[in-house]
């Protein structure tokens, strides 16, 4: 349970709950000496355990030695041990606590007698008059990949502390809100995967009113909120709290007024120099301070002492997806990585998941064959509160085959080696979640390792693993899949969660178009430089959206005000050129206005004009023709089709297809291509016919 300075004001102990807490202790965990092999500890084959290991209650103090008991019984069926750490360390850390207690309370009653800071100060000392360490180091990357060096306290002392919190749980009657220290756990909260939020800790702040505020805040937040959520405002609470404490003591609720809340607003970038992060907290506080005024608690002023006009600006949004060369290197070393992170690597990469959706997926999470071949993956998005699917066609893609490979293979490894017992489908070594870490710090050291550069900047690439899901939301986006589609796939509630990639999309096309207007030129060779205040890329952006015509190669410089193009469409004699269904409605108006060109064509005598328009009304009539006779009748990616269904839909717009390019061979007079598309015509009817005739037999 992750607890930090937890202690009550008011005597827990009594002499009838220590008689309840020896009557719990039963069987093996009555005892002094407890053999690992006998012990029902999570994770671990007991008979694979040294024989002669034990842990041994060593206290002269049989009350201190039936209350150390307790806590490591409730630390092993909670699962928070696990039977290669009780040998190797919580054992012989057990050992030293025992034997510190020998010398600084031999007969004492209880660990309550005094407070955990008390206990923690003595350990430690006595632990450094033994010549042991009482604090580690240890040295990680930061985000720019530089070496930071973090301390921790020591093994040993760290038992203490979370033995020291059993202990004051089980003697600590009251109900979980009047307590200082909630524990998600008792209030069976659901913790969202890798998050390891196990507590709320009030006891930070200072005043007792604010404290007050926090919790009942916070009541009503865990309701529908994650307890991550919470945590993050509770922080943001607690850093207010310590601000009033320092600059303003002895303030009274009823006191709290918009200039006190200014100057913590002046004070908080002093210590607080990320904007974003003074967004989050500066939101938190102003919710809570909302909340108690509306809702009358402790005496806090009904009015807005926190105005939205305060908030820092957003800063500009920078794409998050990974550029392409990075992805080409973290594929090309995927194989350095372990086998978990690997599976991993590759779900994020195919599937773009969040992170704790990855660390949450269950080992039924894959479902299917469907009658395609096609797969498809079940799991929680945590976010959005809901059950979510993702289709994997195996049948189309590659990727997705290992994907469904790589999961069947994991399935089947946790299944040989927990059986029952866990769930998950990434298990660390006690049977739950990963932290959420821990792919995050891998894949950079692989960065680190291999030397895998970001392009733009030639620095160590630094990488999150939610940016394998802008990654794939950008490819998609900009290969040309519907935003709807997208928003399916990913799970989003609304249009505007997915617009985040179609913002993206539309700076990539705009950088693509910068760099062409420096460029233009006319069918001379002149460069056209124009008035540089209107050749900023957001206005020729504008002016590329409001364009009247579009053509294959380039673009038109004529304004859709115009309505029509006066001069001759070539459009229509090249090979390279496409039509669909959306394309229908502005073919039947070049055709009409075709026509009308023809019958002044005629009224005039103009043979040459005459001429080529009865090739261009030809070849509009049979692209209309054909478009018409089937029409868009294929079935999306994400609807229910059967396999025949399917088949002929692909047959029928190969047909289509064929039909629009023997028109433009005709026009072109091309007997090479005209050849070509007479064959795959003939072909596409055959297979029609004879998938048409297994559908009526059937």
């Amino acid at each position: 349970m992750n607890r930090l300075h937890k202690s009550c004001d008011t005597p827990l102990w009594s002499k009838e709950r220590h008689e309840e807490l020896q009557a719990r202790l039963s069987g093996i965990w009555s005892e002094n000496v407890w053999p690992l092999r006998d012990l029902p500890i999570w994770g671990v084959d007991p008979s694979k355990a040294p024989p002669r290991a034990t842990i041994d209650f060593t206290c002269t103090s049989p009350m201190l030695n039936a209350e150390l008991k307790y806590a490591c019984w409730q630390k092993c069926i909670r699962h928070e041990w696990v039977s290669a750490h009780v040998h190797k360390h919580q054992r012989v850390f057990l050992a030293h606590i025992c034997a510190w207690l020998n010398v600084v309370a031999p007969q004492g009653q209880s660990l309550l007698e005094q407070k955990v800071e008390y206990w923690m100060t003595s350990f430690r000392s006595y632990l450094a008059e033994k010549g042991m360490k009482v604090n580690f180091s240890c040295v990680r990357a930061d985000a720019s990949h530089q070496d930071r060096y973090y301390t921790f306290e020591a093994p040993p002392v760290a038992t203490l502390r979370w033995l020291y919190f059993v202990i004051e749980d089980y003697y600590d009657t009251r109900p979980e809100f009047e307590k200082d220290c909630w524990s998600l756990d008792v209030l069976n909260k659901e913790q969202v995967p890798g998050h390891g939020v196990h507590s709320l800790e009030f006891r930070l702040i200072p005043q007792p009113w604010l404290r007050s505020v926090a919790k009942q805040a916070a009541w009503e937040q865990l309701a529908d909120r994650a307890p991550g959520t919470v945590l993050n405002r509770l922080h943001a609470w607690t850093d207010f709290a310590r601000f009033l404490d320092r600059f303003y003591p002895d303030l009274h609720p009823t006191q709290l007024t918009r200039q006190v809340t200014e100057a913590y607003l002046r004070e908080l970038p002093k210590h607080k120099p990320g904007a974003a992060h003074r967004r989050t907290m500066i939101g938190a506080v102003r919710g809570w301070l909302l909340m108690a005024g509306k809702k009358g608690w402790e005496g806090v002023p009904n009015e807005e002492l926190i105005f939205t006009t305060d908030y820092p600006k957003r800063s500009p949004c920078v794409p998050r997806f990974i550029p392409e060369p990075v992805v080409q290197k973290l594929r090309e070393h995927a194989d350095g990585l372990s086998t978990v992170l690997r599976r991993m690597f590759l779900i994020f990469f195919s599937c773009g998941m969040r992170i704790s959706e990855v660390l949450g997926l269950q080992t039924n999470c894959l479902v299917g064959p469907d009658s395609d071949g096609d797969w498809f993956l079940f799991y929680f998005q945590w976010k959005m509160d809901k059950e979510h699917t993702f289709p994997l066609i195996v049948s189309q893609s590659e990727e997705h085959r290992r994907v469904v490979q790589e999961i069947q293979a994991q399935i089947q490894e946790v299944t040989a080696k927990w059986g029952t017992t866990c769930t998950y489908l990434f298990p660390n070594s006690r049977g739950k979640p990963w932290c959420l870490s821990f792919f995050n710090r891998n894949i950079n050291q692989l960065c680190l390792d291999k030397d895998i550069r970001d392009p733009a900047t030639n620095q160590i690439f630094y990488l999150q693993s939610h940016q394998f899901r802008h990654t794939l939301g950008y490819k998609l986006i900009n290969s040309g899949t519907p935003q709807a589609v997208v928003q399916r796939l990913f799970g989003h509630e609304s249009a505007t969660m997915t617009q985040v990639y179609t913002h993206l999309a539309d700076e990539t096309a705009k950088k693509a178009l910068g760099d062409y207007q420096r460029k233009v030129v006319n069918i001379r060779g002149e460069f056209l430089d124009g008035d540089a205040r209107v050749q900023t890329t957001d206005l020729q952006w504008f002016k590329k959206h409001v364009r009247g015509q579009a053509v294959l190669i380039g673009g038109c410089g004529l304004p859709i005000f115009f309505k029509r193009c006066p001069h001759a469409n070539s459009c229509l004699t090249c090979a390279h050129w496409r039509i669909s269904m959306e394309d229908l409605p502005a073919i039947k108006n070049l055709l009409e206005r075709e026509e009308r060109v023809q019958a002044l064509a005629k009224a005039m005598g103009i043979n040459d004009a005459i001429e080529v328009g009865e090739e261009l009304i030809a070849t509009l009539k049979t692209i209309i023709t054909a478009l018409e006779t089937t029409g868009s009748t294929q079935p999306t990616l994400l609807e229910n089709a059967s396999p025949k269904e399917v088949t002929l839909n692909a047959l029928k717009q190969t047909l289509i297809t064929a039909e629009v390019e023997l028109a433009q061979a005709r026009a072109q007079g091309n007997v090479q291509l005209i050849k070509s598309a007479e064959e795959k015509i003939a072909r596409a009817k055959a297979h029609i016919a004879r998938w048409e005739s297994k559908s009526n037999g059937a």
